[in-house]
């Protein structure tokens, strides 16, 4: 119910969420000096904040502040501010967080913040010559990127994709515990927020389905040719024209284009340790970018060589 929802919302969140279906800016003057101080610090994987101790918020206030929500929400009003102008938002963000951000992380925090999409976008002069085409090489979440953005642009364009599918990185990497290692509402197209993530660090099958719902949101998937590897791309200066050469399906064929995108991952690819007399040892030896997932890890000793994102995530899964 509306009832319960509001009442487990912290206040500050419920007052900023008052603000923007009232439009009503005096509501940061009434409350938001009673409730500074109360905010409660994220903790991210990278940063240690130390203890914190922060004030309790006036039961009262919060009472009056979750009723008035409740009778706005249940009123099903218009919403009368959905895009807080930068003074507004300034405040709105010092509250929340108890701390003025940067001037050069607004523009990042209005986007997180799902007021801004598209944040990278210039205005198109000229529609592209219809012949001109361009080739992206991967589709990983960077040659998805490109994919859409040339297609809102109105380009002609393919891209190859060595694997069975789409997702590059959060394709390949099939060890256990595999996740990614910055926040979700961080790590998602501009253009596309992903407003249901379920974890603050989203698994990778989560993440992959989230790539794969974008690209065949944007419809996409016809330009994109899956089981093909560029082996050579040579440029023809009388053509004025890339001449690629790739494996399609075991068979060998040939892609011409303008320009190339080139969106292949470093993730995707094992690098194995210097390390003296490993091909001595008589056990399995797993990469976290090349997974055996036939190798039954129950009842072994293993050693983990690396503390990087990968290292823990493996080391906390098994």
């Amino acid at each position: 119910t509306f009832e319960t929802a509001i009442a487990d919302l912290d206040p500050i969140v419920a007052l900023l969420s008052l603000i923007h279906l009232t439009g009503d800016r005096q509501l940061l003057h009434r409350y938001g000096p009673e409730l500074e101080g109360t905010q409660d610090q994220q903790r991210s994987a990278f940063s240690d904040m130390g203890g914190h101790d922060h004030k309790r918020a006036d039961p009262a206030i919060v009472a009056e502040i979750r009723g008035l929500l409740l009778k706005e929400v249940t009123g099903r009003h218009e919403v009368l501010l959905r895009e807080p102008d930068p003074a507004l938002f300034r405040e709105m963000l010092k509250l929340a967080l108890g701390q003025e951000l940067p001037e050069a992380s607004i523009g990042p925090a209005r986007h997180h913040g799902g007021f801004v999409t598209d944040t990278r976008v210039r205005p198109q002069e000229v529609l592209p010559p219809a012949d001109f085409k361009v080739l992206v090489i991967g589709g990983g979440m960077h040659g998805i990127n490109a994919a859409v953005k040339l297609k809102q642009a109105g380009f002609a364009f393919t891209v190859l994709e060595s694997r069975h599918e789409i997702g590059g990185t959060w394709s390949v990497n099939r060890y256990p515990g595999a996740a990614v290692d910055t926040p979700s509402v961080q790590y998602s197209y501009s253009f596309d927020p992903n407003p249901s993530w379920t974890k603050f660090y989203p698994m990778k099958e989560e993440f992959l389905e989230y790539l794969e719902r974008v690209a065949d949101k944007h419809r996409i998937r016809p330009n994109i040719h899956l089981n093909t590897t560029m082996d050579a791309a040579d440029w023809d200066e009388a053509r004025q024209l890339w001449i690629v050469k790739a494996t399609r399906e075991g068979k060998e064929v040939t892609y011409e284009a303008n320009a190339i995108i080139l969106s292949v991952g470093v993730l995707s690819r094992p690098r194995w340790p210097d390390a003296k007399d490993r091909d001595k040892f008589k056990g399995p030896v797993l990469h976290s970018a090349a997974w055996d997932e036939t190798v039954d890890l129950t009842g072994k000793r293993v050693a983990i060589i690396g503390t990087g994102c990968s290292g823990v995530q493996l080391t906390r899964a098994i």
